[in-house]
């Protein structure tokens, strides 16, 4: 309770009279049978202050059942102590401020917040209820990890939301997919795990990918704070795109966090993926988002390998690279590095021919012609998208250092080209390798890839 100042923060309903209809209880039945909540989502109160339900970390949907009948001391919040009371034993996880949100439809009602692992503990901070007053919030700075508070709720029913104070809102709409929170604007976007990813309450993100004929396509979330609270809904993105309901082009739904989609057709379908906050007392959410399937469109119809495989590197494996398309990212196309020297430097190359078996350089050889009028650039500059510098970790994975990856890791690959002065076309056939260092301080190189580049993202 050190140098801690409680803020507090009043909730108005707009003429809602739970007391009066109690669709708060009727709110929660349906949501447990709907969404099938498990873990620590939805747990019921204690009764007593001994006997006080466990819980931790963030999380909301905590239920007051008011199961008891053993009121604490009036503590001046301001409204009377009501006798069908329940409590929660809340333990932090992690360091920080927090904040205690509590909604109740019970009027002239209050909860307390006691700290320490006594019955009560040391009073903290609590709040009232009233007819208009349906939900109130009580931030506590300066919580340590393993901290212990006793939370009572002096009301019938109510739920409880505990989160890190401002946690996830900050970033919504910082994200790099930024913009996308109407459909008329999906981001476009293709195979690979994106992470913290951010959505508030009353708003969705939309993203776009384009399924090959045959294909399935997979979209699995997770979630940062709280599990299972979205609805993802895909759509042919050619019927009816932006209606009121997007019913026309309901083509799956789910209320878990996942959904797959296999393309029957003949042709490409363009998949719109719509990721929906179900929990209207919910602020905001983070979470990651991992795309398999988003191949065959604006993919890559030519792509093919050089000096494969490559000379050993200190691993006493070659190092591989790969190259992915439909990213929706510049070019639409990512080069990721696996199998390479762990806590070495790497970067990208690209060129305008390919020989095999190249040019012995180090460890490694050198497969970007450098004759016949061939060239090739670094992707070494810095402060641009032309900066693919990198670093492999533990497990040989090479992750981006330049923020010029969406997922992390590899390289996404800009329009632009490095020193040869223009950019990249439809119709182009390019070629790419990596440079990277070895421990004993000599170079080495991964495998060569040629891309053929279809139809560039606009």
């Amino acid at each position: 309770m050190n140098n801690r100042s409680v803020r507090h923060f009043t909730f108005y309903s707009l003429g809602l009279r739970f007391a009066k209809l109690n669709w708060a209880r009727v709110w929660v039945g349906c949501a447990l049978l709907v969404f099938g909540f498990t873990g620590q989502a939805f747990a019921q109160s204690g009764a007593t202050c001994q006997t006080a339900t466990p819980i931790s970390g963030e999380g909301a949907g905590w239920s007051f059942t008011g199961n008891g009948s053993t009121p604490l001391p009036s503590q001046g919040c301001g409204q009377t102590s009501s006798n069908l009371d329940s409590y929660f034993r809340w333990t932090a996880e992690e360091s920080g401020d927090y904040e205690f949100l509590v909604y109740t439809g019970e009027a002239y009602s209050r909860y307390e917040i006691y700290q320490g692992s006594g019955c009560p503990g040391t009073f903290v901070a609590c709040g009232g209820f009233s007819l208009s007053v349906t939900q109130h919030a009580s931030i506590i700075p300066n919580v340590q990890a393993g901290d212990s508070f006793l939370v009572r709720g002096g009301f019938s029913y109510g739920f409880l939301q505990v989160t890190r104070s401002g946690n996830g809102c900050e970033g919504v709409g910082s994200d790099p997919f930024s913009g996308n929170q109407e459909c008329a604007t999906p981001a476009p976007i293709g195979n690979g795990t994106f992470l913290d990813l951010s959505v508030n309450r009353g708003d969705s993100d939309y993203y776009q990918v384009c399924v090959a004929a045959g294909d399935d396509l997979s979209v699995t979330l997770g979630s940062k704070i709280l599990d299972n609270t979205y609805r993802l809904r895909l759509h042919d993105a050619s019927v009816t795109p932006c209606d009121s309901n997007l019913s026309g082009s309901l083509i799956g739904e789910s209320f878990s966090e996942s959904i797959h989609y296999h393309n029957a057709t003949s042709g490409p379908v363009d998949v719109r993926i719509a990721v929906q906050p179900v929990w209207w007392f919910w602020g905001c959410n983070r979470y990651d988002m991992t795309i398999a399937g988003a191949n065959g469109c604006d993919g890559l119809p030519g792509v093919s390998t050089f000096c494969d495989p490559m000379d050993v590197n200190s691993t006493g494996i070659p190092t591989v690279l790969t190259a992915t398309g439909g990213t929706g990212i510049h070019s639409g196309v990512r080069l990721e590095a696996t199998q390479g020297s762990p806590n070495q430097f790497a970067m990208m190359l690209i060129g305008t021919g390919a020989t095999n078996p190249g040019l012995a350089i180090g460890q490694g050889r050198l497969c970007l012609d450098t004759q016949s009028g061939n060239r090739f650039g670094r992707y070494n500059i810095h402060g641009t998208a032309m900066n693919s510098s990198g670093r492999f970790d533990a497990n040989g994975v090479l992750q981006n250092l330049a923020g010029t990856s969406i997922t992390g890791s590899g390289f996404d690959v800009p329009k632009w080209i490095p020193a040869i002065n223009q950019v990249l076309r439809s119709g182009e056939t390019w070629h790419f390798q990596l440079w990277h260092r070895e421990p004993n301080g000599t170079s080495n190189f991964s495998n060569g890839v040629t891309v053929s580049f279809q139809t560039l993202p606009q």
